[in-house]
């Protein structure tokens, strides 16, 4: 369930009363990155460097184009792709990502 909430002074108050069925609950807060303030340097650059080691040495575009290379033909003719296209593309993918060389 999504509900809107507001953040003030240190607590989330929510735009409508929910009877919850327990007193803890754990939720996910979704905060806009324009509504963060970074106050310490050290913060910004470790947020950086995990970022950096996720992509690796290659750039998201080229991990995407490495993805979609197999289709260029198809990508750049702008012929429509059905939903089918789709899941075999991920399917492909995800099979030489995690099944190569087993």
């Amino acid at each position: 369930m999504q509900v809107d909430a507001i953040y003030n002074h240190g607590k989330i108050e929510l735009s409508q009363p929910l009877r919850l069925k327990h007193d803890n609950v754990r939720l996910i807060v979704t905060v806009p990155d324009d509504e963060i303030e970074v106050q310490d340097e050290l913060a910004q650059t470790n947020i950086t460097d995990s970022t950096k080691a996720k992509v690796g040495s290659t750039t998201l575009r080229a991990r995407i184009d490495a993805i979609l290379a197999p289709y260029q033909d198809q990508l750049l003719t702008k012929q429509a792709f059905t939903p089918n296209d789709y899941k075999k593309m991920w399917v492909d993918h995800l099979e030489e990502k995690y099944l190569d060389g087993r």
